[in-house]
């Protein structure tokens, strides 16, 4: 089992000594050389078994684990009477999930056991995870869950390795495929928005499936215990040099092919060869994936650190400052599960620039300026500022709030309630 962790790293020796593929070696360890013992039940409660798989190994600080984070917390805070909240985590070279025990507070800490679990009948299995290797690893297992009468819900964040393949590896499509066709034979569905919910069910269709699918609302709190925190001191001279400049563009998330990073800061390179030298675009999101010519670009940009910036590994901290004293947040990604971070711009006020596409109107609705496929984005942002010269943009500030709480209580009322 270690010797299929480690082959599998081969291929990308720069990855066996990261802190995450460290980690999950040691989770191996643990489990090879200290037996497993069954967990022990109360006879009058039902566990909701909440999958921390990715987590509990390492914090890639993305969209998906922050929910993942803030929903066992309100999970935790608002579990009803006569269910009982126990972390599991897997591996994909081990078979079994392992009880893991979490300690809240500032940070959310875990430590793994090797308490193997036993669901029984009116049992929940729950997985806010994007975990496909380690899942596909357990379908035997969980498919054995749910014949015993446990019910299994995975959430569906997003169905784009098929909507938009060309944004995907190979070897990521693949393994979606095969993750969304295994965990339908046994597997109910609860999607982050309801557009998402159309996508999968028309999949679902297609293929002579009739799994059960619903859907919650997304919360944001970035003013919470959860918050990561820091700003270094390359940061926060970057941070100075920003505050030069009088209108500032954001954009959040993953720099890969989707979120069309590289296409926007070419439609800036226009307005900044036309003079407006006043316009900064910063990016904040971590290295992805087919993404080195974009990584190139930024590297040698003439005005990287004066009108562009990138921060790679921002702390919430930071990431809450750029949201409070940009101009507006730019969404172009090709399509999105959701788009926390319209929500979370709208948090602050902060004004938006979106793509036209179905979900963005799902989320943010008329309170965002849209810009069509065929539209030249540099022309688009001289238009939206015109307006908000005027004070004729649309206000996000429209956008109904919602919080992690009624996530959580929406999500109870699927697993628990139905």
């Amino acid at each position: 089992m270690i010797k299929k962790l480690v082959l599998s790293k081969i291929k990308r020796p720069q990855g066996i000594f990261t802190r995450r593929f460290l980690n999950k070696l040691l989770f191996l360890l643990n489990h090879k050389i200290f037996p497993s013992r069954d967990e022990r039940r109360s006879t009058n409660t039902t566990n909701i078994y909440y999958d921390v798989s990715g987590i509990s190994i390492f914090d890639l600080k993305t969209g998906v684990q922050r929910a993942v984070k803030n929903i066992l917390q309100e999970l935790h805070n608002n579990l009803p009477a006569g269910f009982n909240l126990v972390p599991v985590a897997c591996s994909s070279a081990l078979k079994g999930f392992y009880v893991v025990n979490m300690q809240l507070g500032e940070q959310l800490k875990f430590t793994h056991t090797n308490i193997k679990i036993s669901p029984r009948q009116g049992d929940i299995f729950l997985s806010v995870e994007i975990a496909l290797n380690e899942h596909i690893n357990q379908s035997d297992l969980l498919d054995n869950f749910r014949n015993k009468g446990c019910k299994i819900f995975f959430v569906v964040h997003d169905l784009l390795p098929i909507l938009l393949p060309n944004c995907f590896t190979r070897n990521h499509r693949n393994n979606f495929i095969e993750w969304l066709t295994t965990t339908s034979e046994y597997s109910n569905y609860i999607c982050v928005s309801r557009t998402t919910k159309l996508y999968l069910e028309s999949w679902l269709k297609e293929n002579n499936k009739n799994n059960k699918c619903f859907n919650y609302r997304v919360g944001y709190n970035f003013e919470n215990n959860l918050m990561t925190k820091g700003v270094t001191k390359k940061e926060k001279e970057s941070i100075t040099q920003i505050n030069k400049t009088k209108y500032k563009f954001l954009m959040v998330g993953t720099i890969e092919p989707r979120k069309q990073n590289l296409f926007v800061l070419k439609e800036f390179n226009k307005l900044w060869k036309k003079g407006l030298k006043d316009i900064s675009l910063i990016f904040v999101g971590k290295i992805g994936w087919m993404c080195e010519d974009a990584i190139d670009n930024f590297k040698q940009h003439p005005l990287l650190g004066e009108n562009f910036f990138h921060f790679p590994s921002a702390s919430d901290e930071l990431l809450q400052y750029l949201y409070k004293s940009s101009t507006a947040l730019i969404y172009a990604s090709l399509n999105e599960g959701f788009g926390l971070p319209l929500i979370e711009a709208a948090h602050y006020g902060l004004p938006i620039i979106a793509r036209d596409k179905p979900i963005y109107h799902e989320v943010v609705g008329n309170s965002a300026y849209y810009f069509d496929e065929e539209d030249a984005l540099d022309e688009v942002v001289k238009e939206w500022l015109l307006l908000f010269k005027r004070n004729l943009h649309p206000k996000s500030q429209n956008i109904p709030a919602v919080t992690w709480e009624e996530t959580a209580k929406d999500i109870i009322d699927i697993i628990c309630k139905r």
